[in-house]
């Protein structure tokens, strides 16, 4: 059982809204941190606004937020999900949460490092998520919208690319990539042999467009229900009903 995985876990959660629920839903994201932050063994939380069209566009999706969480082990990352946060999947159209142990992490969020790598038997020939993540020079943010467009859409295009949306919490400036792949080696060769995803990591250290990035992978213990449009392409992960 997943539960009981006791090292530190994390969680993340995606809820699509239909039109007459979108104002409700983003009122949520406001609210979120005063309902939930000081909850026993939450470490780490982000309430996070997404991008629209494909998940990377300029303009915001106003219909789709998600939820960060890092919790102290895999039952509380559980029992959140099937019961705190009911509310949220109960008004939304969809809704999709991966349960994901940290694998490999550098760099900093608002500060700090939240994910710690403990031990893993996650190999290169398993499913892997992706968080990376930035804060943007307010000065770069024209150069860096400029160029990023051609690196999602080589992403999105990519055959073992399964899911993934852009989310953020500051429009245009606080901005971070969600992704699911079939397999560790699949995103390792996207990542060093794309030669637009090659093009915005050398670029990044040219230019310096961050005041602050982060890059993490996570193995994935279980997901419930499915994101809105999205069938995952056959990705065959350990799935639960909330």
């Amino acid at each position: 059982m997943i539960e009981s995985y006791q090292g530190q876990t994390t969680s993340i959660s995606f809820f699509t809204y239909p039109w007459r629920n979108s104002l409700w839903g983003m009122r949520q994201m406001r609210d979120a941190y005063r309902k939930f932050e000081g909850m026993p063994g939450l470490q780490f939380m982000k309430m996070l606004g997404s991008g629209g069209g494909d998940g990377f566009s300029l303009w915001p999706n106003f219909r789709q937020y998600g939820m960060l969480t890092v919790w102290d082990d895999a039952a509380q990352a559980v029992a959140f999900s099937q019961s705190n946060l009911t509310g949220f999947y109960q008004r939304a159209k969809t809704s999709y949460t991966i349960i994901m142990q940290p694998v490999k992490v550098h760099g900093e969020w608002s500060g700090n490092c939240p994910f710690s790598p403990e031990d893993s038997r996650a190999t290169d020939d398993q499913p892997l998520a992706v968080i990376t993540r930035a804060s943007i020079k307010p000065s770069k943010a024209l150069t860096y919208w400029w160029q990023v467009p051609g690196a999602s859409q080589s992403l999105t295009q990519h055959p073992d690319h399964l899911f993934a949306v852009g989310i953020g919490e500051i429009p245009l400036l606080e901005q971070a990539t969600f992704s699911i792949w079939r397999s560790g080696a699949a995103m390792k060769e996207f990542a060093y042999t794309n030669k637009a995803h090659s093009k915005v990591i050398r670029q990044t250290r040219e230019l310096q467009w961050y005041k602050e990035e982060m890059f993490a992978r996570f193995a994935i213990l279980a997901t419930y229900g499915l994101p809105e449009g999205h069938q995952l392409r056959q990705l065959k992960l350990p799935h639960y009903s909330l």
